[in-house]
Parts: C-alpha cells; structure tokens; sequence
C-alpha cells in the first residue's frame, strides 16, 4: 500500500482512477460553460471592409500560388492513367 496525497491509503491503481474521475470531471464542467457549439445558431454578424478585403486578397494569393505549383509539379496520378492507356493502345 502506498500513502498518496489526497486519496490516503489506497492502491496506485485506486488512485490513478481516482485521479482519472476528478480530470474528466473538471473537463465536462468547462466544456459545459464554455460550449463553443451554442453560438452557432447566431445570425451572423458584419465583418469591416477593410479586414473582409485583407481575407480575400490573402486568398486570391494562395489560389495564385497553388495555381502556379501546378503550372510546375508533376500530376502524378495523369501520368499513370496516360501511360496506362497508352500501352493499351499500342497493344491493339
């Protein structure tokens, strides 16, 4: 028998499921008051112009960027498929 802290003389398994129930306990009792899923039903609210611009430019840069490495890498899974029908019809 070991002698912890809070939970007196108990086994260590006893007292790491003791430990376990009080941590799960704890995080039900936040996710309860801080439910990040309530607000979703909301009506939306209005973002400014200026923040609502810097978002879309900030996206029209990536798509511009992943265009532009599609311009440059290898499709991996066309080239598969073209060499497949190729070799069929070279067999033909």
């Amino acid at each position: 028998m070991r002698r912890f802290r809070y939970w007196g003389k108990c086994s260590k398994n006893e007292a790491q499921n003791g430990l376990k129930r009080s941590l799960l306990t704890y995080i039900m009792k936040n996710v309860m008051e801080n439910n990040p899923f309530k607000h979703i039903d909301q009506p939306l609210k209005d973002v400014p112009a200026e923040l609502k611009s810097k978002v879309m430019k900030d996206i029209a840069t990536a798509k511009l960027l992943m265009d532009l490495a599609g311009l440059f890498s290898l499709n991996v899974g066309s080239v598969i498929e073209r060499t497949i029908k190729e070799r069929k019809n070279k067999r033909k």
